[in-house]
């Protein structure tokens, strides 16, 4: 039971799996040893078997709100990280563009003939995305 509970806690892939204690040891002292090890809910028997059902689906639901409400946060964050380094090709590009225009003129310096493969593409694909 709870040697389980703690070592499936400690794995970081299975951290967040909702964890249902189902036991005949129903002193408070168990419970609270059975939550401090990290468990989701905790029946005891005998058990209500609509009492078991229900409980799964609450673990269930709110284990699948959690998913999704982090799944929307790293979209955020990939989004804004996006956005940030289409900004920074856009002025990579613009960079190049006005080197090459100052290298072009008489006395300009060094002349660029064109910006990289790379930054074009980017900047290309940024202002489609």
């Amino acid at each position: 039971g709870i040697g389980l509970l703690r070592r499936v806690r400690s794995e970081p892939a299975l951290c967040g799996v909702p964890v249902l204690l189902l036991t005949a040891r129903g002193l408070a002292a168990d419970r609270i040893a059975g939550y401090s090890a990290g468990a989701s809910a905790y029946l005891t028997k005998p058990f209500d078997p609509e009492e078991l059902l229900a409980c799964c689906n609450a673990l269930l639901a709110n284990a699948m709100l959690s998913r999704a409400a982090t799944t929307r946060e790293e979209l955020a964050s990939l989004s804004e990280d996006v956005s940030a380094t289409k900004q920074l090709l856009q002025l990579l590009l613009l960079q190049q563009q006005q080197q090459q225009a100052v290298g072009s003129q008489p006395g300009g310096g060094v002349a660029i003939t064109s910006p990289p493969r790379l930054i074009e593409a980017a900047a290309a694909a940024a202002a489609a995305g």
